[in-house]
This record gives structure tokens, C-alpha cells and sequence, in this order.
């Protein structure tokens, strides 16, 4: 192979892995390493600059498969030949400080990946499996650290609501998400808005994600620090402001209300598929309702999606069966709406890297991705519902027929589906994937 292809970055884009620094980086410790180690360097900036948040590695019966995670969706990348795929799990394992002859239990482990301009924390996990091993990297990309609330693109009149629960000096704010929303993002980004000196923050992750300056951080781990203890200890610390990186049981929900509803700010995640499931969810864990209406301040529901390329961009034309979907949502059909262009154009389309490559060709490395194009980036979608007096009284009497009314009347809420569409009339959403949203809403 003379060649392969920067998938997802053009060339001008791309960070030189070789002025990394040298610490940080795969480095080359037996000779004739050279090709394995920029090829594994090239893979991590890559993907870092492409805002993908994991790498697969996976043995398959004739090669190894390189896949990338963008945007909640698996893409296979690159096929390495099985003579250097041994080579890849060592330089990982080494990388990562794991042992090198363990090869039937599954191992975690994890390195820090220099970007030039910011450091990437990667967190490693193998597990043995038929054909040899699969590969995990979680990337924890620490440019998130450090984000602005004001980097979080939403609508204005979901920011006002958003900055209002925030403002707020007891209460709870719950993002709630797949894995891979970009929600713990965005609850980093609300902490450092809040973070000053005269505030004590507190956070219990699992694991940490990323440093949060003059916070105290906490990571659960096992019985001994489960979310509910630590969240108990936490009243005893006298904080203001309290991370939870997950509401994953009652006991945990109901500490952390109870914390929300005795002076303290409380931030956390659930698994639920919108606003509206969220309050079914936490009446399924068992929290007390007139405590959780008192405590609520917002819930944000979130997705991320790839970013539709604007300068390509195809407007739709609404088949029978969509026009009717639209009329069921309520959205104007006479909008204009836009769909990726598969074949895509010089903005988001890559191009073959003109970096020397010739060194991967005795690796047996060879691309997998072939499209579709048409998008780069992501955008997230957000949807917002503030607890107001008529939701509160609706939560705290179990009144079911009137917590969509109450919802549904709030100025700024837009389903995630509304909102997707908005973005697609904007030319930041591919229409297809926007009224796919629709599908996993209550």
C-alpha cells in the first residue's frame, strides 16, 4: 500500500504526532518499532481530533478491526494485518502498564496521550474473547475540563432556563442521556461557570473524568464508595455546590435529593431517554414525591449528533409518510429541510494525507472506511423543562394527566425531535437523523 487515507481530518488539520512530546506519546523502545508506533500515535490523534469517544481494537479470524466511536455510532477504520496486531495489543498493554502475559482475564488500565495543546486521558480495557482480545479506549479529551457554558450550543431560550437552574442556591439539575451525549461535558461546563473561590464544589464520579480546580473529587468505587455513601459523607463537608456522576438506584436519589432539598446545589445524570421518562424513572427508584417537586429545578435531555456540512447539503423533499410524521409532531411542513450528500464535498470530504505513509505498507494496514460523507462534526441537541409551580404540584399530588400539559406549556421546551428538526432547517442536522430522535422519545 503507497498510501492510506486521513479519514476524517484534512491534512492541514491534522497534529504532526512526531512533535508530541516524547513522554507522552507511543514511543519506540526495540528497533524496527518506527511504523507500529506512528501508526498508533496517528490513530490517537485522530480520533482526538475527530471527537470520537472510544477506539475499538477487535482480533477477528484473519485481522484485526480498528473502529472508531463518533457520535454514539461504530465505524470500522482501518484493517491491520493479524503479523502486526500482536504488536498493537503490546504497545497498548505496555502503555498502559498492564501485564503483558495475562491473557484470560479482563484487565483495565489507562495513559495519558499528549495533543500538543492539551492532553488526552485514555482509559484501557481488555477482555479476552474468541478470536483473541477486544480493545477498549475510552477517550477523555481534558480540553472538556475547562469548557465555557457559554461553548454549549443551545438555544436561547433553553439557555435562559438552564442558567436559571444553575442561579438557583439549593435545588437539583438532572442531564439525562445515552452514553456518549455529551452530558457529563456539559455538566463540567455548568461547574466551572460556578466554580469560584468562595464556593466549596464536591464530586463523586465513577470514574473521575476530568480535574476540576479547588473542587473535591471523589472516585466510587465498590460498596465502600457507592454514590448514596459518599453523597452522605458529602453533607458533612459543607459544599454548595455537588456533582453525581449517576443516579443509578433509589438510595442514591433520594440522598441526593435530600442534599438538593437542605441548601446545596445538586448536578447529576440519569440513563432515561427524554425530560418527561426522567420523572418516571425516579418515581420507579422510589424518591419521596413531595420531595422530589420541591427539589427539582430542570431537567436537560441531550443528544449528539454529527454535524450536518452545510456547504453540501441537499434539501429534502418529504415523502407521504414523513409529511404525516411532521403533522403528528406538530412541525410546519412547509419548512425547508436538508439531508447529508452522501458523496460530500472539499469541506468534509477527506482527502488522501500528504504526510509519508510508505512505512505502513509492510504492517499489512489497510483503510475501512468508505463513507457516507456529508457531515463533520457534532452538534448537540437539547431539550429543557424547568420545574415550574404547576409541574412541581403535578409531581408532588402523582397527578399523571397533568405533567405533559404542564410540560408541554413551557415556552421553551421543544422535544428532542422539534429541536433535532430545528437544527436540520438550520443546516446542522441531517433531517433523517432528526426525526430518528423522535423514535426514542416518550
Amino acid at each position: 500500500m503507497s498510501g492510506y487515507q486521513s479519514l476524517l481530518i484534512r491534512p492541514e488539520e491534522a497534529i504532526n504526532p512526531l512533535t508530541l512530546s516524547k513522554s507522552r506519546q507511543f514511543l519506540e523502545t526495540r528497533n524496527g518499532e518506527g511504523p507500529i508506533v506512528h501508526f498508533l500515535n496517528h490513530i490517537f490523534v485522530e480520533a482526538a481530533t475527530n471527537f470520537v469517544s472510544d477506539v475499538h481494537f477487535r482480533d477477528d479470524d484473519s485481522y484485526m478491526t480498528v473502529r472508531y466511536r463518533i457520535a454514539g455510532q461504530l465505524r470500522d477504520m482501518y484493517y491491520v494485518a493479524l503479523k502486526t496486531s500482536h504488536d498493537v495489543d503490546n504497545k497498548i498493554r505496555a502503555r498502559s502498564k498492564l501485564d503483558a502475559t495475562e491473557r484470560n482475564s479482563p484487565l483495565d488500565g489507562k495513559f495519558w496521550f499528549d495533543l500538543g495543546d492539551r492532553m488526552l486521558d485514555v482509559r484501557v480495557s481488555i477482555l479476552p474473547s474468541r478470536n483473541g482480545q477486544t480493545i477498549v479506549c475510552r477517550l477523555l479529551d481534558q480540553a472538556n475540563a475547562g469548557r465555557a457554558i457559554e461553548s454549549v450550543e443551545m438555544s436561547d431560550p433553553v439557555r435562559v432556563v438552564f442558567m436559571r437552574a444553575l442561579h438557583q442556591n439549593e435545588g437539583i439539575v438532572l442531564v439525562t442521556g445515552p452514553t456518549g451525549s455529551g452530558k457529563t461535558s456539559t455538566l463540567y461546563a455548568a461547574l466551572n461557570h460556578l466554580n469560584r473561590p468562595e464556593i466549596h464544589i464536591v464530586t463523586a464520579e465513577d470514574p473521575i473524568e476530568y480535574g476540576l480546580m479547588g473542587a473535591t473529587q471523589v472516585s466510587a468505587e465498590g460498596q465502600q464508595r457507592s454514590f448514596a455513601r459518599i453523597l452522605r459523607a458529602f453533607l458533612r463537608q459543607d459544599f454548595d455546590v455537588g456533582l453525581v456522576g449517576e443516579i443509578r438506584d433509589g438510595e442514591t436519589a433520594s440522598v441526593a435529593t435530600q442534599a438538593a432539598n437542605t441548601g446545596h446545589l445538586m448536578l447529576s445524570t440519569l440513563h432515561t431517554n427524554d425530560g418527561p421518562s426522567t420523572l418516571i424513572r425516579l418515581a420507579d427508584m422510589g424518591v419521596e414525591r413531595f420531595a422530589l417537586g420541591s427539589a427539582l429545578r430542570a431537567i436537560v435531555a441531550q443528544r449528539l449528533e454529527e454535524k450536518l456540512c452545510p456547504h453540501c447539503a441537499i434539501e429534502h423533499e418529504l415523502t407521504p409518510e414523513e409529511h404525516d410524521r411532521l403533522g403528528q409532531l406538530g412541525y410546519p411542513v412547509e419548512s425547508s429541510f436538508w439531508r447529508r450528500n452522501h458523496d460530500g464535498c472539499e469541506h468534509c470530504r477527506p482527502t488522501v494525507s500528504e504526510n509519508d505513509t510508505s512505512e505502513f505498507d509492510e504492517l499489512g494496514i489497510k483503510s475501512a472506511f468508505r463513507g457516507p460523507f456529508g457531515e463533520k462534526g457534532r452538534v448537540p441537541v437539547i431539550s429543557i423543562i424547568e420545574n415550574t409551580k404547576r409541574l412541581r404540584r403535578a409531581i408532588q399530588y402523582n397527578a399523571q394527566e397533568e405533567i405533559m400539559p404542564a410540560i408541554l406549556e413551557q415556552p421553551q421546551y421543544r422535544s428532542l425531535a422539534v429541536t433535532g428538526l430545528d437544527l436540520c432547517i438550520q443546516k446542522k442536522l441531517d433531517f433523517h437523523r432528526a426525526l430518528q430522535l423522535s423514535e426514542s422519545e416518550t
